[in-house]
């Protein structure tokens, strides 16, 4: 059994306050979608989609846990 992992448009989020929002899916645009961040002098929020198969031992462990929580009920 896994966990799964749903993205979410969370960069959708600024436009209740007239912010700026982007959702990277390839690495090499992390750091332009940053520079476009600071450029535009809004508050932002840039959305990063994450491997789902090599995940940081953060994310792993929470994703024990959950496993553990759901097959413990």
């Amino acid at each position: 059994m896994g966990c799964v992992i749903i993205m979410r448009a969370y960069e959708k989020m600024t436009a209740v306050f007239d912010g700026y929002g982007e959702m990277v899916t390839d690495p090499d645009e992390i750091i332009p979608a940053i520079k476009r961040e600071v450029a535009n002098g809004k508050p932002s929020i840039i959305n990063v989609e994450v491997d789902h198969e090599s995940l940081s031992a953060f994310i792993a462990g929470v994703k024990n846990m959950v496993n553990v929580y759901y097959l413990e009920r």
